[in-house]
């Protein structure tokens, strides 16, 4: 999934409707940007199962690791619970675990609630070290020294640093100098009356012009 979608899709809604439940779990932009950054660390917001592996969920649970430890927590067990019966999903262990795999809403909740678990305040906006210690003491990932070069290059820059308050936060991918023409000649051979979208430079014919031609009404090139 693509970063954008994935944080003003998934994690921002379902972490402002965690803080409106009967329990509610604060929303916050450490918390917001943990959960996201975990993602990405865990699966490259890609994969809801891991490749070669029993965990599910972009953030990576195991059955009876992450997904009973939030289920069984006295600080967590009743959030889950709630949230559960708001998915009609059935809260027992092996239900919730393959159901991570395909409802993102939970899988972002039991992130939030895992994350909740720890008595530790989460850290400041910034604080990468201070982030990748509360992902460690959460999560636990094998191969460290390699974990910790992946939150370095993936999560710390792409993510701790510029969400969400950055520009990457909104803004859309590049796009390729195309745009729309009324002007049958400015395209090929496409009849005058229809608007078309298309690149000088993929439109076959004779009629195709260069990259320096001047056309009314079309982007400056």
């Amino acid at each position: 999934m693509l970063p954008v979608i994935f944080y003003n899709k998934l994690v921002t809604p379902t972490l402002d409707w965690l803080a409106k439940i009967e329990d509610p779990v604060p929303a916050s932009d450490p918390a917001r940007v943990l959960v996201m950054a975990i993602a990405g660390q865990e699966s490259n917001w890609a994969y809801r199962k891991q490749i070669g592996g029993p965990a599910r969920s972009y953030w990576q649970f195991e059955e009876y690791g992450g997904v009973a430890g939030v289920l069984q927590h006295p600080t967590t067990s009743g959030q889950a619970r709630w949230v559960c019966a708001a998915l009609d999903i059935t809260c027992d262990v092996p239900t919730v675990y393959e159901a991570m795999a395909w409802n993102d809403v939970l899988a972002a909740s039991m992130a939030r609630l895992l994350l909740w678990t720890d008595p530790g305040r989460l850290p400041d906006l910034g604080d990468e070290q201070g982030a990748w210690n509360y992902y460690l003491r959460n999560w636990r990932p094998g191969l460290r020294k390699w974990a910790r070069l992946l939150w370095t290059g993936r999560c710390a820059g792409l993510v701790w640093e510029r969400w969400p308050h950055g520009r990457s936060a909104t803004r859309t991918p590049p796009m390729r100098r195309c745009s729309k023409k009324r002007m049958a000649k400015s395209i090929g051979t496409a009849p005058p009356a229809k608007f078309t979208t298309g690149c000088e430079r993929s439109r076959p014919g004779p009629a195709r012009l260069p990259n320096s031609a001047t056309v009314p009404g079309k982007l400056g090139t």
